[in-house]
């Protein structure tokens, strides 16, 4: 489906490079809807009205591209516009036609009621529809904004612990939370709990008048859903910087403000506009152990190489790996009653018996900075505790007969 947002006689005409158009719809195609009841939210929207942007809208989630955010093409082969407009576009079509091409340059143009798209002596038409009921998105009123320091990094520390099933929708969501200086991104499933420090500078709130001289500034918690992290690590997976800017409110407490609706997470000439979950998230503090009792120190690749060994047995019997340490060793074993029994033994300090699912386990070790990391806990049915720099996991056990 494709539409043309300006009135007819008002038509688009613009010469972009091919590879710079194919990587903005490529980006701008995250934002748009799969399926739905709105098939015009399928599009992405070609914007010609001053610099090029690309942009996807389904209706909880917006991605908007500039030509400057591919640094790889130079500035005489940006876009350049004749005639502004706007123009809808299915970028799965968009996208397999201009693969296709050959060419360094194309160009858009609108003529009657048809998008023109020429490279070299290729040409493709596509019939244009109106746009009048496209969605518009929510206006933005900003309250906090902060930057924030390798933020898909510390994402991907906690993306897989986000829950899928949908009985309590804050937990299908990454609770980012600034208290007293400090950052956080949590995410929980009911079996375990994933915390990463994450760094922000330049925070700023504009919100700041409301607040009494012998107040302290309000603390920020909101609820970033699942599709939005995902995108997030697809936008700015090499991004150092990440500018956040979150919707304005009136707080009702001291602590956390009320009524936070929308965030925008952009760099680069990438933006990312979504809807946040509203809810009161657990208190994942309190679920930290405390004291444990018994740990056991491994190195984190030779740890992660053995759940991989065993976990073709664990799968058959019902995720268990058993982990038994002491006297220098550490034992990872599974047992099936239909694929047998494997198990790995590696160096280890300290002393631990627990029984984990393996799939926690790996995804664990596998986003860890350091080269050994402590597992933790005080008898083999008690939550397990990792807690290494930039990283604090607990994961519940399972129950065995040892």
């Amino acid at each position: 489906m494709v539409g043309l947002k300006e009135k007819k006689e008002k038509e688009v005409k613009a010469t972009v490079n091919r590879k710079e158009l194919i990587n903005m719809v490529s980006q701008a195609k995250v934002g748009a809807a799969v399926r739905g009841t709105l098939p015009i939210v399928q599009n992405v929207l070609i914007d010609a009205n001053g610099k090029l942007k690309v942009s996807g809208f389904n209706l909880e989630q917006r991605v908007e591209i500039t030509d400057k955010a591919q640094k790889t093409v130079k500035v005489l082969d940006r876009a350049k516009i004749t005639e502004k407009g706007s123009v809808l576009v299915n970028p799965k079509m968009l996208l397999d036609t201009l693969k296709g091409l050959s060419g360094d340059k194309v160009q858009l143009s609108t003529k009657g009621n048809n998008l023109v798209v020429e490279c070299g002596g290729a040409q493709t038409k596509f019939t244009v529809v109106p746009v009048d009921d496209y969605p518009v998105n929510p206006a933005f009123e900003e309250g906090y904004r902060f930057t924030a320091v390798d933020l898909a990094e510390a994402l991907n520390k906690v993306v897989q612990a986000i829950a899928t099933e949908g009985s309590r929708p804050v937990l299908n969501a990454a609770c980012l939370t600034i208290k007293e200086g400090k950052c956080q991104l949590a995410a929980a499933d009911g079996f375990r709990l994933n915390i990463a420090d994450l760094k922000v500078k330049k925070l700023s709130i504009s919100i700041v008048d409301t607040i009494k001289d012998d107040k302290p500034i309000p603390a920020l918690q909101i609820l970033v859903p699942l599709g939005a992290v995902r995108n997030i690590l697809k936008l700015f997976a090499n991004t150092p910087e990440v500018l956040v800017t979150v919707s304005k409110s009136k707080p009702k407490e001291p602590n956390f403000p009320a009524e936070i609706h929308q965030a925008v997470f952009e760099a680069d000439g990438i933006q990312l506009k979504t809807m946040l979950i509203q809810g009161t998230y657990p208190n994942f503090s309190q679920l930290i152990p405390t004291a444990p009792e018994h740990s056991c120190k491994v190195s984190t690749s030779e740890l992660l190489q053995a759940v991989k060994l065993v976990k073709g047995v664990a799968r058959d019997a019902s995720g268990i790996v058993r982990l038994e340490g002491g006297k220098g060793k550490l034992r990872i074993h599974a047992k099936s009653e239909v694929m047998g029994a494997t198990e790995s033994v590696i160096p280890c300090r300290g002393d631990i018996k627990i029984a984990a699912n393996y799939r926690y386990l790996e995804e664990m070790l596998g986003v860890l900075d350091g080269e050994s990391v402590t597992l933790q806990t005080s008898q083999p049915s008690s939550p397990i505790l990792v807690k290494e720099p930039g990283l604090t996991w607990v994961a519940m056990p399972m129950f065995v007969s040892w």
